[in-house]
């Protein structure tokens, strides 16, 4: 995924990007896409980061009793 996303930023970069739309908007389409697959899948580790921080904070308490 990381090289597809090198492969398009290479793309967009270029100056004759803009010459035909339709593929240029398709382009800008996929890398919506990996930008919106990556922040779901922060946002999901960051979850289960906050679990796992609950959990532990309930095992320090249950150790301290």
């Amino acid at each position: 995924m990381t090289a597809r996303i090198k492969y398009l930023d290479q793309v967009i970069v270029q100056a004759n990007f803009w010459n035909n739309p339709t593929p240029a908007y398709q382009t800008l389409q996929e890398i919506e896409y990996f930008i919106f697959y990556k922040h779901q899948q922060y946002q999901r580790w960051c979850s289960i980061l906050e679990d796992i921080k609950a959990a532990l904070e309930l095992l320090e308490l249950s150790a301290d009793e």
